[in-house]
């Protein structure tokens, strides 16, 4: 039986927070109850507790007697996100030249050998999502952020199984070498419906920001290679991205990002 010996002062409060984390952790599955005596806290205790995270916002009840994080927590979660200003600076700049292009405009980084997109702006037609993940080797973006590997992390990465998706994917490693280090001489990357046929995109290289490689890129569906103006596009890319870097190295106020449910939510 769990001791009625109320905690105090900071004792209480890091009790408290460890009420929150396994909480936040078990998403409802477990009653406070059971949550409680895992922590040795008296079931008065932990109801004063949760009673608290309820009142800040930090909780929701979903059944009675069990609690999950809220959407607030996740708002303050997101909020956190190292590339956060990143997205904000990177989102409007996306946006006019999506419209200016008549593409899809994105934003990504370099995952877990992945592309992992952070910003869609654009056409909507195109099947890419914020916050999907997809393969790097098949992706005009995801080709431009393996430029910015170190030998030794693209040498890794050109060991892992790469699968052809249509005519045009290359998945020869020595290929692919060759196809990366292109890239990084002309300072931009064409992907011409290698992840799927009729879709062109070109991409271009950020830098690393917060530790992670970016990159942008314009997509553009329903095209042939060969009819487009890859060298006007390339350069309004690169310009896009001159623009991205040059307001993240002023560290420049930018406004806050409209809510991510009143936009489409996608991105490649």
């Amino acid at each position: 039986m769990v001791s009625e010996n109320q905690p105090t002062g900071a004792q209480a409060i890091s009790r408290a927070f460890e009420l929150f984390e396994v909480i936040v952790q078990d998403s409802g599955e477990t009653s406070l109850r059971e949550l409680g005596e895992r922590l040795s806290l008296a079931g008065s205790t932990s109801r004063r507790y949760a009673k608290l995270l309820l009142e800040r916002g930090l909780i929701v009840r979903i059944a009675r007697g069990r609690y999950a994080g809220s959407q607030h927590l996740r708002r303050l979660l997101d909020g956190i996100n190292p590339l956060s200003r990143l997205i904000a600076v990177a989102r409007p700049i996306l946006a006019a030249a999506a419209s200016r292009e008549n593409a899809t405009a994105h934003l990504g980084t370099y995952e877990n050998e992945m592309v992992t997109y952070l910003v869609r702006e654009g056409l909507p037609s195109i099947f890419t999502r914020e916050h999907a993940q997809l393969e790097a080797y098949c992706t005009g973006i995801g080709k431009a952020l393996l430029s910015q590997l170190s030998l030794r992390d693209l040498d890794a990465y050109l060991r892992l199984p790469m699968v052809k998706l249509t005519p045009t994917t290359i998945v020869d490693p020595e290929v692919m070498r060759s196809e990366v280090e292109a890239i990084r001489q002309r300072g931009y990357a064409i992907d011409d419906g290698e992840m799927q046929a009729g879709l062109v995109c070109i991409a271009a290289p950020l830098g690393v920001i917060e530790g992670q490689n970016c990159a942008v890129s314009f997509s553009y569906p329903g095209q042939k290679l060969e009819r487009m103006d890859i060298e006007r596009i390339s350069a309004r890319l690169l310009k896009c991205a001159d623009q991205i870097a040059s307001r993240m190295a002023a560290k420049t106020p930018v406004s806050p990002a409209e809510p991510h449910h009143r936009r489409i939510a996608a991105g490649s």
